[in-house]
C-alpha cells in the first residue's frame, strides 16, 4: 500500500494538464457556433421584411391585429351610439315630465268612477298630452298619488307637467257645480230616484241599474246580503241600504257613484257590534233591516222605535198565533203613490207586501231607515205587546191583546 501511494506521489503535473485538455470542450468554439446559428434566423427573418426605397421595413398588420382594430373601432361606435340615445330619451323623458317644450295638444278627458293610474296614463297617451304612459305611471307611484281621481270631464293641456295634471284630476272642482242633499229618513229607493233627478243628476235608468246590477261587492253588508236567497218579489235589491243623511255630490257624477256614496254612509254607521249580534241571531242582516225599515214607517216619534221594535219582534217569536205581521207600513209600499189613508179594501190586496195576508217578513225593507231604526231593529225593547195603533199626531198605543187593541182603536176613532 505504501508503494502504491508513492508512485501516485511521482505522477507529474504534465500528466495531468494532458488529461484535462483532452476532457474538457473548447468553449470558444461553441460561442462562434451559437452566434453563427442567431445571424442565421436574423438574415431569414430579415428576407421576409418588405422595405420602401430607403430600406425601411413596412409595417404588416397579421389578421389579429385589423381584427382587434375593428373591434376596438365598433365599440366606440356603439358607446358613442348609447350615450346619445341614452341623452336622447333623457332629455325627452325629463320633456315630458317637466313639460319644458312640448307641442300644444288641448284634449277633453272623461274621467268615470274609480280610474286607476294606469286607466288615467293611457287616457291621457292616446289623446297626446303626454308621452309616457308608462313613466307618468311610475312618477304617479312615486308620489304616491295613484287613486283619488275624481270623476267628470275635464279639459287638459300637453303644456301641464305631470304634477299639475296629477293635482288637476284629484282636486280639480272648477266648473263643477257642487250640490248639497238631504235624504230623509224614511225614503223609499223611487223617492230617493225622484230627489236627485229633479236636482238634475243622473236619469230613472241608470239610478234603477245600479241598485240592481252595480257591483257593491266591496261592503260586508251586500256581501252578507248576496249571501241571502233574495225573493223574486223584492222590488228593489239596495232598498234600506241607501243611507240616510245630508250628502254632498258632484252634480255630473254618475248614478253609481251617486249610489256607492249612500252605501258609504250606511257602511259608515252599522257598527261591528251589529255583525256580532247578527251572527248570534236567527235573523239575517237583511231582515234586520226589514224591520227597521217597518219601524221607520209606521212610528213617527223615535220614542216609539223600541217598542214598535218589540211588537214585531213578538209577533216573529210566535208564528203560529200572529203569522201576520198586520203593519199598514208595507201596504202602502205595495202603491205607487203614499195614500194618507189605508182602506180596508186596501188589506185585501193580494200583494207580496201585504203583511196582512201574507206571512212573515216582506221581500225587502219598505224604506230606507236611519241609524235609529237599525239600532231598536237589532235590540227591541222587552215588553209583552202584539199590536199598536197610532192616533192623528202621532202618538201610538200599545196593547197585549186583541181586546185591548179593539179599545185603543175604538178610542181613536172617537177622537176624530
Amino acid at each position: 500500500m505504501k508503494n502504491n501511494g508513492n508512485d501516485m506521489e511521482k505522477k507529474s503535473t504534465a500528466d495531468y494538464k494532458h488529461s484535462d485538455t483532452q476532457e474538457t470542450p473548447d468553449v470558444n468554439k461553441l460561442l462562434d457556433k451559437k452566434e453563427k446559428k442567431r445571424q442565421k434566423k436574423i438574415e431569414k427573418k430579415n428576407a421576409n421584411v418588405k422595405t420602401d426605397e430607403l430600406g425601411r421595413p413596412y409595417v404588416v398588420k397579421t389578421a389579429s391585429s385589423v381584427y382587434s382594430a375593428v373591434m376596438a373601432v365598433i365599440y366606440i361606435v356603439f358607446v358613442l351610439i348609447a350615450s346619445g340615445v341614452c341623452s336622447f330619451f333623457a332629455v325627452s323623458i325629463a320633456n315630458d315630465v317637466f313639460a319644458f317644450q312640448k307641442k300644444e295638444v288641448t284634449a277633453e278627458i272623461s274621467l268615470g268612477n274609480y280610474v286607476t293610474v294606469n286607466e288615467l296614463a293611457t287616457l291621457l297617451g292616446d289623446e297626446g298630452i303626454i308621452k309616457y304612459p308608462t313613466i307618468f305611471k311610475y312618477y304617479a307611484q312615486l308620489k304616491e298619488e295613484t287613486d283619488g281621481f275624481l270623476p267628470g270631464k275635464y279639459e287638459v293641456a300637453s303644456n301641464m307637467n305631470y304634477d299639475a295634471l296629477l293635482d288637476f284630476f284629484q282636486n280639480q272642482t272648477i266648473n263643477r257645480e257642487i250640490i248639497t242633499l238631504t235624504i230623509p229618513e224614511g225614503y223609499t229607493v223611487d223617492e230617493i230616484i225622484d230627489l236627485f233627478i229633479s236636482n238634475g243628476m243622473g236619469s230613472e235608468e241608470g239610478f234603477v241599474d245600479a241598485i240592481q246590477n252595480g257591483d257593491f261587492s266591496d261592503y260586508k253588508f251586500i256581501q252578507l246580503l248576496s249571501e241571502k236567497k233574495l225573493s223574486p218579489e223584492r222590488k228593489y235589491r239596495l232598498e234600506g241600504y241607501l243611507f240616510p243623511d245630508t250628502y254632498e255630490f258632484f252634480k255630473d257624477w254618475s248614478e253609481t257613484r251617486i249610489i256607492r256614496t249612500l252605501l258609504d254612509g250606511f257602511e259608515a254607521r252599522f257598527n261591528e257590534e251589529y255583525y256580532d249580534v247578527i251572527e248570534k241571531s236567527k235573523y239575517t242582516l237583511d231582515d234586520y233591516i226589514i224591520i227597521a225599515s217597518m219601524i221607520q214607517a209606521e212610528a213617527k216619534y223615535s220614542t216609539d222605535f223600541e217598542l214598535v221594535s218589540s211588537v214585531f219582534h213578538n209577533r216573529l217569536a210566535k208564528p203560529d198565533k200572529y203569522p201576520y205581521l198586520e203593519s199598514d207600513a208595507t201596504i202602502q209600499y205595495a202603491f205607487p203613490a203614499h195614500k194618507n189613508q189605508i182602506t180596508p179594501e186596501d188589506l185585501k190586496i193580494d200583494h207580496p207586501y201585504n203583511t196582512y195576508l201574507r206571512p212573515g217578513l216582506t221581500p225587502s225593507a219598505v224604506c230606507n231607515p236611519g241609524a235609529t231604526a237599525i239600532l231598536t231593529a237589532l235590540q227591541p225593547a222587552e215588553t209583552n205587546c202584539y199590536y199598536f195603533v197610532s192616533r192623528a199626531n202621532g202618538e201610538m198605543l200599545y196593547a197585549t191583546t186583541l181586546a185591548e187593541h179593539n179599545k185603543n182603536i175604538k178610542e181613536i176613532e172617537s177622537e176624530n
